[in-house]
């Protein structure tokens, strides 16, 4: 009795959030601030998946408070979690640095990636 009312309840929860397991590929637009107070504008779209939360694809340009430019594209590798950058095959362009550009920055932006998939299931 307890199998079949559990299947049930899952079924039901499925068919009421269809998107829980399918990846779901979001347009990005967002303004975030960095640990210095330095203002970011990330652009494009990340592909995901709610349960459990992880990044498939992502295509996003980042440009920061200084006017670097960053474009930042990567795509799952097979049998990895998702939530990681070490997870993907990526390239991280700098595109325009008249700052001079910091190859970390893709850990920041990477970040607000994995904020956005928590937080727009």
């Amino acid at each position: 009795m307890k199998i079949k009312l559990l299947t049930m309840l899952l079924g039901m929860f499925l068919i009421a959030f269809p998107n829980v397991t399918n990846a779901k590929k979001s347009n990005i637009n967002m303004a975030v601030k960095d640990q210095h107070d330095c203002a970011w504008s990330i652009t494009g779209w990340v592909e995901y998946s709610v349960l459990p939360p992880k990044i498939s694809d992502y295509d996003v340009w980042a440009v920061d408070c200084h006017g670097n430019k960053y474009h930042f594209t990567g795509m799952i590798i097979s049998g990895t979690v998702g939530n990681n950058l070490n997870d993907f095959n990526y390239t991280f362009a700098q595109v325009e640095c008249p700052q001079g550009c910091n190859d970390n920055d893709k850990y920041f932006v990477f970040n607000q990636l994995l904020d956005f998939v928590n937080t727009n299931p």
